[in-house]
């Protein structure tokens, strides 16, 4: 049989054992949970940098398809300021779609004046010297044929722009004979 002193010692040891038990839980439930905050933490941080990742690729596809669009798009800009001194390639074009539209077309070309723009000492370092030539374009012809016309105005490949627009038809209507007389400008490079 136990004492009174046995049994006080045998509970102090159970005692001692669950104390030590309990103590070893809690610093397990404390280590293993920081482990779990800080897995949480780096695999938040992971979602973040994966999301970053895929924005970045997007955005280079994005660029990627851009450039493919744009091609020789640089070429085509500085193609697209005419030499003032030969504008006869834009009347050739403006004499063609007169042709291909079958409309009735009187050309009047204004004389080159310089073009005021913001930066203009930054683009004559560049070389490029950037002058505007007014000119009217008078056409007739039914309305199906002015619009055609008009469409291909819009997509030639040169730096121009209209100041005006100003249509009149016959007694007869737009469907007869019509008359557009479109003032515009053209901007063209020209040496200093």
């Amino acid at each position: 049989m136990f004492t009174h002193k046995q049994l006080r010692i045998e509970l102090e040891k159970q005692l001692a054992k669950m104390l030590i038990a309990l103590l070893l839980t809690a610093v397990a439930i404390y280590f293993f949970g920081s482990q779990v905050s800080q897995m949480s933490k780096a695999a938040k941080e992971q979602r973040t940098a994966v999301f970053i990742l895929e924005q970045r690729n997007q955005t280079s596809n994005m660029l990627q398809e851009g450039f493919k669009l744009i091609g020789e798009g640089d070429k085509n800009l500085e193609n697209a300021f005419i030499e003032v001194e030969n504008i006869t390639e834009f009347i050739v074009a403006l004499e063609k779609l007169s042709r291909t539209n079958g409309t009735a077309q009187v050309l009047q070309f204004g004389i080159p004046a310089p073009f005021i723009i913001p930066n203009e000492n930054e683009i004559k370092e560049n070389g490029l010297n950037i002058l505007k030539i007014e000119y009217t374009i008078i056409l007739e012809g039914n309305s199906k044929l002015l619009v055609d016309y008009l469409k291909d105005f819009e997509v030639l490949p040169y730096f121009t722009g209209a100041s005006s627009v100003n249509a009149a038809s016959s007694a007869k209507g737009w469907q007869e004979n019509a008359k557009i007389q479109l003032r515009s400008i053209l901007y063209a490079s020209g040496n200093e």
